[in-house]
C-alpha cells in the first residue's frame, strides 16, 4: 500500500539540512555587524544632536527614553508579555484539527466468500476529515488566563521603573558633565594665575627679589595646575561619553549642553514623601499583581480537583464508493478527572499557599525597604544642602583672605610660598563649591525617584 499524506514541513526538511551542513563565516559575520553598527550610531547620533546647537536636560531625557538599550529590552518583555496573555486566551477557543489522506492499494481490498472472491472498497481511496473540540467547563483556563493579565500588568510596571531609572541616570551624567565644565574653568584660570605668578617670581628672581626655591614652587604650581586640567579634560570626556551612552548614541560624538534650569526640591513632610512612594513606586504595583498570581495559583491547585468538561464533534467523508455513508458526523461531550493524582494535587495546593504567603511577606518587605530609601535620600539632601552652604562660606572666606594676601604679595610684605597657599585654599574652595552643587542636585533629583516620581513625571 502507498499512502501520501500531505506534510508540508517534509518539504523544506531538504533545504533545511542542505543550509544546517554549510559552515558560518563568524570572523565575516562580525565585521559585517560592527560596520554597521558603527554605521547605524553614527547616523542616529547626527539624527538626535544637530551640529553646533547645545541640547537640554529634557532633550537628552528624551533621546535617552527612545534609543537607550535596557528600555527596548523592557518593552520587549512587556509586549511578550502581552503576547502571553494573548495566546493564554486560545485555551476557551476551540481547537479545529483538518485532515486529508490519500493512498493507493496494490490491488482492490477482496475477501473469500464461499469460493468467490468478493471486493470490498475502492483501489484508490481519499478521506476527508474535521474534529473540532471546544472547553464547556475548564476553571484551570480562566485562573491562568487571570494570571497571564496580571504578568502582563507587571511588564508594564517593569517597563515604567526601568524608564524612571533611565531618567536618574541621565540627570546624573548631565550634572556630572556641566559639573566638570565648570571646573575645567576654575582650573584654566588657575593655571594662567599660576603661569603669571612664575613670570614675576623669574623676574624678581632677576632682580635677585626671589628665591631660586621660590622660582621652583610657581614651576610646581604650573605643572600642578596643568595636570589638573588634563585629567579634568579626560573625566569630561568619559562623563559625556557615558551619558551619549546612555542616550543610546556614540559615544565617540561631540555633544554641547545647556544650563539646566533650578532643580526643585520635593516640599512637605516625611510622612507624605514615604505615602506618595508606597501609592506611586512600580516595583510595589508590580508586588501587588504577584501576590494575586499566587492566588490564582491557589484556585488553579484547588480547580485540579475538579473534572474538566469538554464537547467535540468530528465530520468525515470518504470517497471509497463501497462506503454506504460517504459523510459521517459525530458529536459527543468528555469529562476528565484525575483519579490517582490526589497527592500531587494536594502537594501543589499546599505549594500554591506557600508561594502565596512568600509573596505577601516579600512585598511587606518591599515596602519597609522603600520606605528607608525614602529616609535615607531625606537624609542625603539634607547632608548635600547642608554641605554647599559651607562650601559657599569657605569659597567666601578663602576668596577674601587670597585678595588680601595678594593685595600684601603685589607690596612685598608676605612670601610667595604664602601666596602660593593662599592660590591654592582658594581654587580648592571653589572646586568644593561646584561639587558641592552637584551633589545637591542629584540628590534631589534621587528623593523624587524614589518617591516614584520621575523628573518627567513631576
Amino acid at each position: 500500500m502507498n499512502s501520501k499524506t500531505c506534510s508540508l514541513p517534509l518539504l523544506f526538511l531538504p533545504l533545511l539540512l542542505s543550509l544546517g551542513c554549510k559552515t558560518m563565516d563568524f570572523a565575516r559575520v562580525r565585521r559585517a555587524e560592527s560596520e554597521g553598527l558603527l554605521e547605524e550610531m553614527s547616523s542616529r547620533t547626527a539624527e538626535s544632536l544637530p551640529r553646533g546647537e547645545p541640547v537640554s536636560l529634557e532633550q537628552c531625557i528624551e533621546i535617552a527614553l527612545f534609543n537607550n538599550w535596557n528600555v527596548k529590552t523592557s518593552e520587549i518583555r512587556s509586549r511578550l508579555a502581552e503576547l502571553d496573555r494573548k495566546a493564554a486566551f486560545s485555551a476557551f477557543l476551540p481547537v479545529v484539527d483538518a485532515e486529508l489522506t490519500s493512498y493507493t492499494l496494490s490491488d482492490p481490498p477482496t475477501v473469500d466468500f464461499l469460493g468467490m472472491s468478493i471486493q470490498m472498497g475502492d483501489k484508490d481511496i481519499t478521506e476527508m476529515a474535521v474534529h473540532a473540540q471546544m472547553p464547556v467547563f475548564a476553571p484551570q483556563a480562566w485562573f491562568a488566563y487571570a494570571a497571564r493579565k496580571k504578568a502582563e500588568d507587571i511588564g508594564a510596571f517593569v517597563l515604567r521603573r526601568t524608564r524612571q531609572l533611565i531618567c536618574l541616570r541621565v540627570i546624573a551624567l548631565y550634572h556630572s558633565c556641566l559639573t566638570l565644565e565648570k571646573m575645567r574653568g576654575v582650573f584654566s584660570q588657575s593655571l594662567e594665575q599660576a603661569e603669571t605668578l612664575l613670570q614675576e617670581a623669574e623676574a624678581l628672581a632677576g632682580k635677585g627679589l626671589a628665591t631660586p626655591a621660590e622660582v621652583e614652587a610657581a614651576k610646581t604650581l604650573v605643572v600642578s595646575r596643568q595636570l589638573d586640567l588634563s585629567g579634568n579634560e579626560r573625566a569630561l570626556s568619559s562623563a559625556k561619553g557615558e551619558l551619549l551612552l546612555t542616550m543610546g548614541l556614540s559615544p565617540q560624538a561631540e555633544i554641547t549642553l545647556q544650563d539646566p534650569p533650578p532643580f526643585e526640591t520635593p516640599q512637605g513632610e516625611v510622612e507624605d514623601w514615604i505615602l506618595s512612594a508606597l501609592l506611586n513606586r512600580p516595583e510595589l504595583a508590580a508586588a501587588d499583581r504577584n501576590v494575586e498570581i499566587q492566588k490564582d495559583q491557589i484556585k488553579i491547585a484547588i480547580a485540579d480537583f475538579v473534572p474538566g468538561l469538554g464537547v467535540g464533534g468530528a465530520w468525515t467523508n470518504s470517497s471509497d464508493s463501497f462506503v454506504k455513508y460517504s459523510t459521517v458526523w459525530t458529536a459527543g461531550i468528555k469529562g476528565v478527572l484525575t483519579l490517582f493524582d490526589g497527592f500531587a494535587n494536594v502537594a501543589a495546593y499546599k505549594a500554591a499557599k506557600e508561594r502565596h504567603q512568600e509573596a505577601f511577606l516579600r512585598r511587606e518587605e518591599q515596602c519597609v525597604t522603600i520606605m528607608l530609601e525614602v529616609l535615607r535620600a531625606k537624609w542625603n539632601l539634607d547632608s548635600a544642602t547642608e554641605a554647599l552652604a559651607l562650601a559657599r562660606q569657605y569659597a567666601h572666606s578663602e576668596s577674601l583672605r587670597f585678595r588680601e594676601i595678594q593685595a600684601q604679595y603685589r607690596e612685598g610684605l608676605v612670601q610667595t610660598s604664602s601666596f602660593l597657599d593662599a592660590m591654592s585654599r582658594k581654587d580648592r574652595a571653589f572646586i568644593q563649591v561646584t561639587v558641592a552643587e552637584f551633589q545637591s542636585r542629584v540628590a534631589a533629583a534621587t528623593l523624587w525617584d524614589v518617591m516614584g516620581k520621575a523628573r518627567k513625571e513631576q
